[in-house]
Formats: structure tokens, C-alpha cells, sequence
């Protein structure tokens, strides 16, 4: 509905800030691990005994310095945060993202979705052609 050409380029194939140029056969080992420990991860966090578990070792700086440095390069990194919101804001352009570990952990998406944003123009140009949630058609 946007177009090729709205999409932002700038960081198209780091796959911790966008999809865009991320090609499935290029994906390191690494990566294929990745996506099988977020489909752990969508499994995980229904138990309660997970979340107490994470709550505890997230308050260790250790802990968290290791998992960063592994999301960074083979996650979607703060895909709600950043991705889907500073990166569309920033560069005037829509943008398509992984879910980080956060927001498939804790936020119960889907580690086969993406999530996007877009800058107001674009949603103010789009949001008439848009399907939401919970939403009814007259």
C-alpha cells in the first residue's frame, strides 16, 4: 500500500533494526538457533515458573550483558522501541522488523511475525485501508 520506494534503505540487511534485505538463505547458523530459541521463548513464557526464573537472572547485569551481545546480531533488538518507532520517526520511512526476544517472551507475539512502523504521513495515507484487531466492518 506505501510502496518500495517508503521503505527505509539505511539499515536494510542488519537484522537486529530490520527485515529488509535479511534473504533466508543468507541467515547464519546462529540465526537458524535464533529463531528456534524464540519459538522456546513463545512456548516458555506461559509458564509462571519461566517468568519467576527470568525476572531473577535479568536482574544480573552478567546475565544480561551476555544475552545482549547475542541479540544484537541475530534477533530482532527493541523491535517495538526502536525498530517500529525512533527508525520510522527518524528517517521519514517505514520500516519492517523481527520481534525482538522481549516482545515474543513477554509480549506474546509470534516469533513468525513482524512488526512495522510508519512515519504519520504514511499511516495518514494508508489508515482508511487498514484491518484492525477487534474492529468491525459496517
Amino acid at each position: 500500500m506505501i510502496g518500495e520506494e517508503s521503505l527505509v534503505g539505511r539499515y536494510t540487511g542488519e537484522i537486529g533494526k530490520t527485515v529488509l534485505g535479511v534473504d533466508e538463505s543468507g541467515w547464519s547458523i546462529m540465526l537458524r538457533l535464533s529463531r528456534g530459541l524464540l519459538r522456546l521463548l513463545a512456548t516458555l513464557r506461559r509458564s509462571k515458573s519461566w517468568d519467576r526464573f527470568t525476572r531473577f537472572a535479568f536482574r544480573s547485569r552478567r546475565v544480561s550483558s551476555a544475552l545482549e551481545r547475542i541479540i544484537k546480531n541475530n534477533m530482532g533488538d527493541m523491535s517495538i522501541c526502536r525498530n517500529s518507532t525512533v527508525i520510522p520517526h527518524l528517517e521519514d520511512a517505514a520500516n519492517v522488523s523481527f520481534f525482538c526476544t522481549g516482545g515474543i517472551a513477554w509480549g506474546a507475539n509470534q516469533p513468525s511475525h513482524l512488526t512495522s512502523g510508519l512515519p504519520g504521513e504514511l499511516f495518514d495515507r494508508v489508515c482508511g485501508r487498514l484491518e484492525f484487531p477487534g474492529s468491525t466492518s459496517e
